[in-house]
């Protein structure tokens, strides 16, 4: 099981985006944080949604 420890320690603890998270079906606590690396053609971006009360990691995906 993931953790927001092990996101940020995939990150090396660089964020550069967080909101609420869109879509109701995780409730009312759901939160997105996001990395980018700033390229365009060969970026990296990975990000989670977690419970921001319970730290209950939902998903988190990564692209290259």
């Amino acid at each position: 099981m993931i953790t927001i420890k092990d996101y940020m320690e995939a990150v090396q603890h660089r964020i550069t985006d967080s909101t609420e998270y869109q879509w109701s079906c995780y409730g009312p606590n759901a939160r997105t944080m996001e990395y980018w690396n700033g390229r365009y053609q060969d970026g990296v971006s990975v990000n989670i949604v977690f419970d921001t009360k319970t730290q209950f990691v939902y998903e988190m995906e990564a692209w290259d």
